[in-house]
């Protein structure tokens, strides 16, 4: 799922973090491969500082949060949301994330990761 190994650079006085290098991450669930671009910023997991000391940041399943969050920067429909939300919990398990963790983890960004997703839908408004 993932030929190259991450490379993170913190970005100093922030909780920011940027992609040294292109990242690629290949879903064989969805058979889609996405490229996470150098310079990238990314929180890693956004996980509630109070849940850090079981759920941190920067935890084994970083990678697939890392192309979580690029997945969802790229916005689109709920059915985007959906195929995002299933490739991180597919690299979830792939990274060897035990189940009830992934389960945990996949049913937080379900239920609270919507106010963060950029829905791009195919909707007009005209406010806009």
């Amino acid at each position: 799922m993932f030929p190259r190994r991450l490379v993170l650079i913190h970005l100093p006085g922030s909780m920011l973090w940027h992609v040294a290098r292109p990242f690629e991450i290949r879903s064989n669930r969805y058979d889609r491969v996405f490229v996470v671009p150098r310079g990238f910023q990314t929180d890693l997991a956004s996980v509630p500082q109070i849940l850090w000391s079981k759920y941190p940041p920067c935890g084994h399943y970083v990678e697939g949060a890392v192309g979580h969050d690029y997945l969802y920067s790229l916005g689109g429909t709920e059915a985007d949301r959906e195929q995002a939300d299933g490739i991180f919990l597919e690299a979830m398990e792939e990274l060897g994330v035990s189940e009830a963790d992934r389960v945990a983890i996949w049913s937080a960004v379900r239920l609270f990761g919507g106010s963060h997703f950029k829905n791009r839908g195919s909707h007009t408004d005209c406010n806009e």
